[in-house]
């Protein structure tokens, strides 16, 4: 069906109408021990959020350089290299970000180091060129991977305690310019009692202690999530510290940022210029290529979305399909479909063995079988405008012409930034991929 022919084709005009966005030129200059390297093309860039695996950002991009270069500078730096990535979009808005390096040694690209005495750099660099592959940690993230959470016994709301955590635990931090974090980000609680003689023991981690405080003592029914992320705000580089229910599929009627995806299953959408806009509180794309089929998706499958190979997986658990419905069959040996009984009573059916869990926990464990996992392609896309836990609404068409609309949470997203030639100049466009979890039933 073509956009013209579909139902959803004024909620597809809305979107499309607005002013084409712009491509970006990206460069990397790379810190090495023995001076500064310019990179003025690179190849690809991969953004890895995975909200519900990991708490920050993985970076990878790929270049190429001469043989002789890289055996000079790269290698031999490879353990000490820093690098800073730089986004231009026009004269006004330039973000640069300093990242630590991860040298990927692809043994296509290994070298007998006999070759360092016998042949001269610059003797290799006429012979042969290689492509390097760099993993990037945000070096403004990195300390906050290892701070610890103050120990001891709090008592209070769960939104209060973990607040206090993390802001004593960033205090620590120490950093020449400005603050570690720009904000930090807490969703309501809906375990809203207070707690008393809440524990943290000694060394535990700040990234791991809201996960800690959810399973033992309670913060949300529906796990939680804790995630260090970079956005544009206002045109502005914010890096944030978020905690959010991970697989809350009904928080459209909260006050925030939402997501609101227009699905288009035509050849047509991957050739639209202009697919996103964002007004006061929603954030409109056009997307393509529903799927639900996720069960342990290879890195080839679900990086073919973004139109390269070589990708993650996002949802590391085991998983049975039956028609349109993933279940996930990680804590539970029943299928579980989130429906409100009309007596308001939900079960949790658990083994005697369990009878000491926290109940908030076993049911966060539930909760991520509730509903599907679906991806969906965006093309011409802006992933800065996306953040961890981000409520989500989807529209597609059916076969029968009507519209359906189902609620629910952001749970991931990967982005591919290709180069394109542009007036004899290279500029970079995104590809971004979203993996979701969508409830079973209409908010």
């Amino acid at each position: 069906m073509s956009i013209s022919r579909s139902p959803l084709r004024k909620n597809i005009a809305n979107i499309t109408s607005k002013p084409p966005k712009r491509a970006y030129k990206l460069t990397t200059t790379v810190h090495t021990t023995y001076g500064k390297l310019l990179v003025e093309h690179i190849n690809s860039m991969d953004i890895i959020r995975d909200y519900v695996n990991s708490v920050s950002d993985k970076y990878v991009i790929k270049f190429g350089m001469f043989l002789g270069d890289y055996l000079k500078h790269i290698l031999p730096s490879k353990d000490l290299m820093e690098a800073d990535l730089t986004w231009k979009y026009g004269k006004e808005e330039v973000y640069t970000r300093r990242y630590r390096v991860v040298l990927q040694l692809d043994a296509n690209n290994k070298v007998n180091s006999e070759q360092f005495g016998i042949i001269h750099f610059e003797e290799l660099n006429k012979k042969s060129m290689i492509e390097v592959t760099m993993e990037l940690t945000d070096v403004s993230v990195e300390p906050l991977l290892v701070v610890k959470a103050d120990s001891g016994i709090y008592n209070g709301a769960p939104k209060s305690i973990l607040r206090a955590l993390i802001s004593s635990a960033i205090d620590k931090i120490t950093i020449k310019d400005g603050d570690v974090v720009d904000f930090v980000s807490v969703i309501d609680p809906n375990v809203t009692s207070a707690h008393k003689e809440v524990l943290i023991k000694s060394n535990t981690l700040l990234q791991a202690m809201p996960t800690y405080i959810n399973n033992k003592y309670g913060v949300y029914t529906s796990a939680i999530g804790t995630y260090i992320q970079r956005t544009i705000i206002d045109n502005k580089d914010k890096l944030g510290f978020y905690c959010y229910p991970m697989y809350n599929t009904y928080r459209l009627r909260e006050k925030t940022l939402k997501l609101a995806i227009v699905v288009s299953n035509t050849m047509e959408t991957d050739m639209v210029k202009t697919t996103y806009f964002k007004d006061d509180d929603t954030v409109r794309i056009l997307a393509s290529n529903v799927t639900s089929d996720l069960d342990h998706r290879s890195s080839t499958d679900t990086r073919e979305y973004a139109t390269r190979a070589n990708n993650e997986d996002y949802f590391n658990v085991d998983r049975t399909s039956s028609a349109n419905v993933v279940i996930t069959k990680k804590d539970y040996s029943s299928a579980v479909n989130h429906q409100e009984r009309k007596d308001k009573v939900s079960p949790v059916r658990y083994k005697q063995k369990d009878k000491n869990v926290n109940m908030t926990e076993l049911i966060s464990n539930m909760s991520s079988g509730f509903g599907d996992n679906v991806v969906v392609k965006w093309t011409n896309s802006n992933p800065w405008l996306l953040y961890p836990g981000m409520p989500v609404a989807i529209l597609t068409a059916t076969m029968e012409g009507t519209v359906k609309s189902r609620t629910g949470v952001l749970l991931g997203n990967h982005t591919v930034a290709t180069p394109v030639m542009r007036e004899g100049k290279t500029f970079y466009v995104n590809t971004t991929v979203l993996m979701l979890k969508l409830n079973n039933v209409p908010e």
